[in-house]
């Protein structure tokens, strides 16, 4: 007989096992050493700062605006129910088993809310504490508003998404949603002791309402969800539903597949661009790496911004240089073991340029970004200029040398 905690474990250790083989077969380590060492560093220093001198700045930051940040972070993580879609063909009898996995997840996804929330309010607690004066029950009290109010964000945009509403729809929930989170929140901590464990009483039994709706087995709702997650390539996915002592076939429409870069990047079709095209397409495609880049570049410019001293701040562009490169190099490196690289025989000749730019379209706007940054902040426009030449003639001189 399955139970629905043996269940639920053995899918979560296969999707960080799953997740685990993932990020060794990309990531690279000794980048990841050199960018998080660094950036442990700084921030520790930095945070630390903050509580032995306090910036100006600090009290002049709006409540808002560290309540918006924590927002738009809720969209970082999803409700994580472990259901596949093949359940329903070998569990639909057993309707308990599904309910008690679902019910499993909710508590994983609350617990990684509750996590990440309580990381996000420890990282601007000298905000509220310092900046603004809050005290201790002041702190205690938005951080539970906060994470109710997460929590249900997390579960609407879920509710959306599985109901397939249309793009002004979801925006105006967003909106208001937005507005009343911003705007209660001076409300909240006004009230006493009593009003604010009767709030988040409010908030919790919304969730619960929206959670017991869609969520927790009610037929059509719950394979939906089930379907939403484990769908892949927009594929139409035939459920098996049981409902009403009944089984019923149902199709779930896709959503409407985007596909990115359709047009060729090169009108010279030579081997080496149709190979870098591919590559190219491939890890924008994916999204997940150009994230990654794009997160590691504005906390790159941001350390660049705040940090005072000249030295440090040129460690940190040298720094980044290695890093978008070693990246690049690396994405590239683990392109060569994919299926289409070995459908074919390339050249080395082939092989050498399409290395060359490909490097260069993945690691070469980020580069240029953090150099006109550190150049505008420390230097002057014309050493800007200078600068990029440099790094044009670094670049043929690097590529030279390592390809």
């Amino acid at each position: 007989m399955i139970k629905a905690r043996s269940l639920f474990l053995s899918r979560l250790r296969l999707h960080y096992r799953n997740l685990w083989e993932t990020i060794r077969s990309v990531v690279d380590w000794i980048v990841v050493l050199y960018i998080l060492v660094p950036a442990l560093a700084i921030f520790t220093a930095y945070y630390r700062s903050l509580w032995s001198d306090t910036p100006e700045y600090l009290a002049q930051l709006p409540i808002e605006v560290v309540l918006l940040i924590i927002f738009l972070s809720s969209f970082l993580y999803d409700l994580k129910s472990f259901i596949h879609t093949g359940d329903q063909l070998f569990l639909v009898q057993n309707k308990a088993i599904l309910k008690r996995g679902s019910i499993l997840g909710l508590f994983y996804t609350t617990f990684m809310i509750t996590i990440f929330t309580s990381l996000m309010m420890v990282i601007f607690l000298p905000v509220f504490k310092m900046g603004h004066g809050f005290s201790t029950m002041g702190i205690i009290g938005l951080g539970g508003y906060v994470l109710v109010s997460n929590m249900v964000f997390v579960m609407v945009r879920k509710v959306l998404k599985i109901n397939g509403v249309s793009l002004v729809y979801t925006l105006l929930s967003y909106s208001l949603l937005l507005l009343g989170y911003l705007s209660l929140w001076k409300v909240y901590l006004n009230l006493s002791l009593r009003g604010m464990i009767l709030a988040l009483l409010f908030l919790a039994i919304l969730l619960f309402i929206l959670i017991y709706k869609q969520a927790i087995f009610r037929g059509r709702k719950f394979f939906s969800l089930v379907a939403y997650d484990v769908a892949v390539n927009h594929k139409w996915t035939k459920l098996l539903l049981w409902q009403n002592g009944q089984a019923k076939l149902v199709t779930l429409k896709p959503t409407k597949k985007v596909v990115l870069l359709k047009k060729p990047l090169f009108k010279n079709r030579s081997p080496h661009n149709v190979l870098t095209e591919t590559f190219i397409k491939t890890v924008i495609r994916d999204g997940g790496m150009v994230l990654t880049l794009i997160q590691l570049c504005v906390l790159l410019t941001v350390f660049l911004v705040i940090v005072d001293s000249v030295w440090l701040s040129l460690f940190l562009w040298a720094f980044s240089l290695f890093a978008f490169v070693s990246i690049a190099k690396s994405l590239w490196m683990h392109f060569q073991s994919s299926s289409y690289f070995k459908m074919y025989r390339w050249r080395e000749k082939d092989l050498n340029l399409s290395s060359k730019k490909s490097i260069l379209f993945i690691g070469g706007p980020f580069i240029t970004f953090i150099t006109i940054v550190f150049t505008l902040v420390y230097l002057s426009p014309v050493w800007m200029i200078v600068t990029l030449g440099g790094l044009v003639a670094f670049g043929y001189v690097y590529t030279y040398i390592f390809f």
